[in-house]
C-alpha cells in the first residue's frame, strides 16, 4: 500500500471456462491491515470495517466490492483511514466446486487497475505448399481484469512475410479472439524444405511486451504426390489453431498449475512479477505461488484471524 494513498482499488478477475465468464459463487475476499484479523469484504451497498492495530479500536480502512453483470470481474474499493500502517494483505478464496484461476491487480485509479492481460501462444509454426500462400489462424484470450484492445490493423506487415489479416479491435475480460496471420509468397516460393522465420510483437495496450511478442515460422514443403513428405496441416490452418487457450478450461477439466501459461505456469512467475517500468509502480500482478486456487487448498489449515501460512498477497 502506497504511503499516501487515501483510496485503492484492486481489480480480480475469475478466470472462466472456455473464453467464458462461470457466473458462478462469488470467492470470498479478505483484507488485512498489518497483523490485525482478517475482515470478509462484502459486495455494494454493504460496507466492511477493517480493523486496524491501534488501541483506540479505530479502523484502519473500509472495504466493500462490485461484480461486472457479465465479465466476472470484481472491482475492490478499499477507503484508507489509517495511513499508517504500511502492510497490507489480500486473500482470495474459491468457494466454487471447480478449479477456477484468479489474475488480479491493484492501483490508486480504478482506469490503472483494468489492466487487460493477453493470453496465445507465443511461437506459432505453420507449413505452406510450395507456391501455395497461407495463413495461420489463432485464438488469443485476455485473462486480465480489463479490456484488450489492439492498436495494430489489419494489413499490419509483421516482417519476413508474414502480414496481419484480421485483428479483433477489442477483447473484453474472459473473452476470446482470432487473429490471422498471412504468409506470402516471399516465403512460399521459396526451395522445397525451407523455413522462414521472424518475431514481432503485436501492438495492443497490453504493456508487457512479453505477453505480446510472436515468434512467426513458416516450413515449405512440396505436396504428396511428388515423392515427398505429407504437410503438417489441414488444409491452410496449423495442426495447432484455432484453440482455447490453456488457461480457459471446459467444465469439468482439471486446473493444472504446471501447464497453465500465464496463469498457474511455474515459469511465468517472474513474468507475472517483473513488469517493471512497462506498467506502474501501484500496477501489479500476484506472483502464482500466493494464489490459494493454483497451489491445492492452501487455506486448508491456516487460522483465518491469525497469521497465514501461504495464499496471502500485500497490497
Amino acid at each position: 500500500m502506497p504511503d499516501d494513498a487515501t483510496v485503492m482499488y484492486l481489480r480480480l478477475l475469475v478466470v472462466g471456462p472456455h473464453c467464458h465468464s462461470l457466473g458462478g459463487a462469488a470467492p470470498l475476499i479478505q483484507l488485512r491491515a498489518g497483523s490485525a484479523v482478517m475482515a470478509d469484504v462484502p459486495a455494494a451497498p454493504g460496507q466492511v470495517d477493517i480493523p486496524g492495530e491501534n488501541a483506540d479500536g479505530k479502523p484502519a480502512g473500509a472495504a466493500s466490492y462490485t461484480r461486472g453483470k457479465t465479465d466476472d470481474v470484481f472491482t475492490v474499493k478499499i477507503d484508507v483511514l489509517d495511513e499508517g500502517v504500511p502492510l497490507w494483505q489480500v486473500r482470495i478464496t474459491n468457494t466454487e466446486s471447480q478449479e477456477l484461476g484468479f489474475v488480479w491487480t491493484t492501483a490508486e485509479d480504478p482506469g490503472d487497475a483494468a489492466q487487460p492481460r493477453m493470453s496465445m501462444p507465443h511461437d506459432l509454426e505453420m507449413s505452406v505448399a510450395h507456391k501455395v500462400p497461407a495463413n495461420i489462424i489463432q485464438t488469443v484470450a485476455n485473462i486480465g481484469p480489463g479490456p484488450l484492445v489492439f492498436t495494430d490493423p489489419a494489413g499490419t506487415e509483421l516482417g519476413g512475410g508474414f502480414t496481419l489479416e484480421k485483428v479483433p479491435e477489442r477483447v473484453e475480460p474472459n473473452q476470446c479472439g482470432t487473429i490471422e496471420i498471412s504468409v506470402d509468397s516471399t516465403i512460399s516460393d521459396l526451395t522445397f524444405d525451407t523455413t522462414e522465420s521472424t518475431t514481432c510483437v503485436l501492438g495492443c495496450n497490453d504493456r508487457d511486451r512479453r505477453n505480446t511478442t510472436l515468434n512467426l515460422s513458416c516450413k515449405v514443403f512440396v505436396p504428396s504426390g511428388k515423392g515427398f513428405e505429407k504437410p503438417e496441416t489441414d488444409g491452410d490452418i496449423h495442426k495447432n489453431g484455432p484453440q482455447s487457450p490453456a488457461e480457459y478450461l471446459r467444465p469439468g477439466d482439471t486446473l493444472r498449475a504446471d501447464t497453465l501459461s500465464g496463469v498457474g505456469e511455474r515459469a511465468f512467475i517472474d513474468e507475472l512479477t517483473a513488469l517493471g517500468d512497462s506498467v506502474s509502480r501501484r500496477v501489479h500482478f500476484i506472483r502464482p505461488e500466493l494464489r490459494p486456487d493454483m497451489y491445492g487448498g492452501a487455506l486448508v489449515h491456516e487460522d483465518p484471524d491469525g497469521a497465514a501460512e501461504s495464499g496471502d498477497d500485500e497490497t
